[in-house]
């Protein structure tokens, strides 16, 4: 009998090879194919300073890089992986499509982050210096002293529907990122959160003369966290059954989450 040969089979490349029933992904196969440390493409050297910031793949952020070159690569990495998340699920995004269209490197990618995964702490920076001037700008509106309750409230619902709706993407990863990593979010930006939600919360309790609840504060607060849990889940978790069980337009999450927040205030207890 003749021996069995142990020459691979046209099936047994990385981008072909399977284990158990499952194919290799898109970065599994990239991984195999080209190890960091014999990328293809335009390479360099690590930076001393963006590796010492990437050791811990999900560390609370990423050290800014000494080189300019770096600086520069580093900034087309994160900048592309924003622009895919315009269009697409951070899962479905792999290492391949973000080096491609950063005209960047698989070497160069993982000189400075272990990981696809390492990349949202740093991206989760760029989203709060986004969107501190955003509120800023929205909550001239809400402030306004001629506003009536229902009027503020409506202002409040449309903000948070229209920010979730814009980038829907890449806020539904920086959703996902806060809820599974919470230690990689910084006490300056859990700081800007909570000033944020008491300055809305003061905003309000100039309707407190209307405000049923005996403790008009606490309520307030509870009808901003509900409607804003709502937004949220039916904006970006839209796929989610429990959200996709409830068929609406955003017109009409906003009246009806609009109405919602005023009776809450509104209603004395049964």
């Amino acid at each position: 009998m003749a021996p069995r040969s142990t020459k691979p089979g046209p099936d047994s490349s990385p981008g072909n090879r399977r284990t158990g029933s499952s194919a290799y992904t898109h970065d599994q196969a990239t991984r195999s194919a080209v190890p960091p440390s014999a990328a293809v493409g335009r390479t360099e050297p690590p930076d001393p300073s963006v590796a010492a910031g990437s050791v811990a793949a999900h560390g609370p952020t990423l050290r800014p890089p000494r080189q300019e070159r770096s600086r520069a690569t580093l900034e087309r990495i994160l900048q592309a992986t924003e622009d895919l998340l315009e269009r697409q699920s951070f899962e479905s995004i792999s290492i391949a499509d973000i080096v491609r269209a950063a005209g960047s490197s698989v070497g160069s990618f993982y000189a400075r982050f272990p990981a696809k995964e390492a990349l949202l702490p740093a991206l989760y920076d760029r989203y709060d210096a986004e969107f501190r001037p955003l509120v800023e700008q929205a909550l001239s509106r809400i402030e306004s002293p001629d506003l009536a309750l229902a009027a503020q409230a409506r202002l409040v619902i449309e903000m948070m529907v229209s920010m979730f709706r814009r980038r829907r993407w890449f806020m539904r990863a920086m959703a996902l990122h806060a809820r599974q990593r919470p230690e990689t979010i910084g006490a300056e930006t859990r700081a800007h959160r909570t000033a944020f939600h008491q300055r809305l919360v003061r905003t309000f309790l100039r309707h407190r003369d209307i405000i049923a609840h005996n403790d008009p504060e606490s309520a307030i607060g509870t009808a901003i966290f509900m409607t804003a849990a709502a937004a949220r889940d039916k904006v970006l978790f839209d796929e989610a059954p429990h959200a996709s069980s409830y068929v609406t337009t955003d017109a009409r999450l906003i009246e009806e989450m609009t109405r919602a927040f005023v009776a809450y205030l509104t209603t004395g207890p049964t």
